[in-house]
């Protein structure tokens, strides 16, 4: 990786349009060249990697299992989710082969390293987002249910939750649609290995209107897509775990049915697993949320330095944490997903284990 960023500054000196973004690191830093590189393969070779792959399959998974299940009101949310957390996991694990490659031939890890920057970077951040609107809007239906449990069914119809999702598919989009037009990719060659390598470049348009985009995107992207989401589900869940800790197992006794004791028992645990997932999407990502927003607004950390590199390589795995954290939560508090999940899955390993033995 050292090397990789070496030639590229050397080839940057005579070419102001072309840039090396996100990788042209400052040296001026308390962080040495060795603790950078193991911090750099720790976090963008191996925790990224491991946990992309288990995201990618434990959300195929929850697809799997939620189609199965059938798609009601939360079930068409956390469909949407899975998807969406599947795709980001893909883009970002298609962001950081350039780690792995990097280790056989450095020019065509600097290429993969510019379409990950101009290309899947979008992608991966506009699955972020939406990750986050999805869950925002979980969280708000969850704690309209232990509000006014009378009306939700009224309100969250099937119907209206699906065009709520195409909204935030749209509108989430149209937020990013600036950022599309920041980055372009050239090709240029490569000093040392003489080969043409991709570099990053900015677009007339950002350099026209340089002060607008990033404006736009410290604070008005920063806000909307992270801080009040993050926010609005912290919220909920807040409401959500208050009105769960009001209710007493007296209250249950207060029902006039089993029936209706039994339904109300299944409610709470379809509550407390929603409230888990919102508060570990909380855990995981209102720290980076905070760290990001602090260096906005005091403007007293380089977007090029190494310290701000760790961090947001930090950032990128817990992101992908609770991206993936999903499928455990599901297993592990849902009696009804963790049945039809080994109804599907543990049911054909074992029939194909048995199919092995008979031979």
């Amino acid at each position: 990786m050292s090397a990789a960023l070496g030639n590229s500054s050397k080839l940057l000196e005579n070419k102001s349009d072309v840039i090396d973004y996100p990788l042209m690191i400052s040296s001026s830093s308390a962080i040495s060249d060795d603790v950078l590189t193991v911090l750099d393969t720790v976090f963008n070779c191996v925790l990224i990697h491991c946990l992309c792959l288990f995201g990618i399959v434990g959300n195929i998974i929850n697809v799997t299992v939620l189609s199965y299940q059938g798609l009601k009101e939360s079930n068409i949310m956390l469909f949407s989710l899975s998807i969406i957390d599947m795709l980001g996991s893909l883009f970002r694990l298609v962001r950081r082969l350039k780690c792995v490659v990097a280790t056989l031939d450095i020019p065509s890890s600097i290429t993969i390293d510019t379409f990950g920057s101009v290309v899947f970077i979008l992608m991966d951040n506009w699955c972020l987002a939406l990750s986050f609107f999805h869950i925002t809007a979980i969280a708000v239906e969850r704690c309209w249910a232990v509000c006014a449990p009378f009306s939700v069914s009224s309100v969250f119809t099937p119907r209206r939750v699906k065009i709520l999702l195409a909204f935030l598919y749209v509108y989430t989009a149209v937020i990013l649609s600036p950022l599309f037009y920041r980055l372009t990719l050239v090709w240029d060659t490569d000093s040392s290995s003489n080969a043409t390598v991709a570099r990053v470049a900015y677009t007339r348009f950002y350099r026209d209107n340089l002060e607008a985009v990033n404006l736009f995107s410290t604070i008005f992207y920063n806000n909307i897509c992270t801080t009040a989401p993050l926010l609005t589900i912290l919220i909920c869940s807040l409401v959500i775990a208050s009105k769960l800790m009001q209710e007493r197992p007296r209250e249950l006794a207060k029902l006039s049915s089993e029936r209706s004791i039994v339904k109300r028992i299944k409610d709470r645990k379809v509550v407390k697993m929603l409230l888990t997932v919102c508060m570990a999407t909380v855990v995981s990502c209102l720290p980076t949320a905070i760290l990001s927003m602090y260096m906005v607004y005091s403007r007293t950390a380089l977007f090029t330095g190494r310290l701000y590199y760790v961090l947001r390589s930090v950032s990128d795995v817990l992101y992908q944490f609770s991206a993936s954290v999903n499928f455990i939560i599901y297993v592990s508090l849902s009696t009804k997903f963790n049945k039809v999940y080994q109804q599907i899955f543990l049911s054909c390993f074992r029939s194909s284990k048995n199919y092995e033995s008979d031979i």
